[in-house]
């Protein structure tokens, strides 16, 4: 059962990059190059009527704002929450060696080599390439996530200050200035 669930919680994260893509492929539609061409688009009524040929308004599917808004959330889950699933997943299938191997090849001899038939158990899992699987994709984990997950914060909270007009209002005033300045 443990691997199932290490695996499980290893695959959702391609839920996220199913949504990328979808993403990417509705913004090169329209032209799109970048997210923030994608945000300056929405303020500037001009550039969403007309897009490389595309007539009428441009549909936000993918790129609507409740759907940014649940990849970054979901993102976030993978990074701070599922992968900590992930991990005991994997400590939960390093049992499952142990004792199958101690239920395979133990002793019945009441605990006089105990110790001798654990290090020998641990000794042939810790050479399964299943074991050094989950070690690889524990590694990976405590090395990248907890980068990842910050960087993914710092997303959520300009996600959200956008929103509420923080940037945006930022950007017009700038906006405004540079037209003054062309005039």
């Amino acid at each position: 059962m443990g691997i199932l669930q290490a695996n499980g919680w290893g695959f959702v994260s391609s839920l996220n990059e199913f949504i990328m893509c979808l993403q990417r492929a509705e913004m090169n539609f329209y032209g799109i190059d970048t997210f923030h061409q994608l945000s300056m688009m929405d303020r500037n009524s001009n550039n969403s009527k007309k897009h490389h040929g595309h007539q009428g308004e441009r549909k936000k599917i993918m790129t609507s704002r409740w759907v940014i808004g649940f990849e970054l959330y979901f993102k976030f889950g993978i990074f701070c929450i599922f992968s900590c699933f992930g991990f005991k997943a994997c400590c939960s299938l390093d049992k499952v060696y142990y004792g199958h191997w101690m239920e395979v090849h133990g002793n019945d001899d009441g605990g006089a080599n105990d110790f001798d038939e654990s290090w020998k158990a641990v000794k042939a899992i810790v050479v399964s390439p299943m074991f050094i699987r989950a070690v690889l994709f524990r590694v990976f984990m405590l090395s990248m996530y907890p980068m990842m997950g910050w960087r993914t914060i710092k997303k959520i909270q300009q996600f959200h200050r956008d929103g509420k007009g923080g940037r945006k209002g930022k950007q017009r005033g700038n906006d405004i200035a540079m037209t003054k300045k062309i005039r």
